[in-house]
């Protein structure tokens, strides 16, 4: 009882299949009936996303990952986040996105970014949300090569000769 109010809190777990049902809210005092009210329940369909793919990508390179939207009602905002361990790191976002394909890009990945997982949040018009499940996404970054040795600069040779030019590099897996 607030003042002369009564407050009632009706709270439902599962809305599923409840779409378009009318609830009721009766008062009663004393024996008698003092007033009725009834509302039609709307239930939102959430938004479904893919799951986001894992990515390789070269140190201090950008790398974009992708999910597909569908479902919801649109625009949509997302969020981008990269979990390392229990630190969480969002990396990118956007508002207003229609359905189809939405891309999150990290920015220079470092080598100390492998292993992360990679997740997206997608919030719709209604504020329903779907995410995907981030474990299932791992981000590898290769730790970019090391030229230790290259040929001087300005060399110069003869018109119809060999030439030799050597290039040393450390880190890298293929040249």
């Amino acid at each position: 009882v607030v003042g002369n109010a009564v407050i009632c809190k009706l709270t439902i777990s599962d809305v599923k299949g409840l779409n378009g049902k009318t609830y009721f809210a009766t008062v009663v005092e004393g024996g008698s009936t003092n007033s009725n009210n009834s509302d039609v329940l709307t239930v939102n369909s959430n938004p479904s996303v893919t799951a986001v793919s894992d990515q390789a990508t070269c140190e201090n390179m950008n790398v974009d990952f992708t999910t597909e939207v569908s479902g919801g009602t649109g625009p949509y905002d997302e969020t981008w986040t990269r979990y390392t361990g229990a630190t969480t790191h969002v990396f990118d976002s956007d508002s207003g996105s229609g359905a189809g394909t939405l891309t999150g890009t990290l920015s220079s990945a470092t080598s100390g970014m492998t292993n992360s997982n990679i997740g997206v949040v997608v919030t719709d018009a209604n504020g329903c949300t779907a995410e995907s499940t981030p474990a299932n996404t791992t981000l590898t970054v290769t730790e970019a090569p090391v030229i230790t040795s290259q040929p001087a600069a300005n060399s110069e040779f003869c018109s119809g000769g060999d030439v030799t030019l050597i290039v040393e590099a450390s880190g890298a897996t293929t040249y």
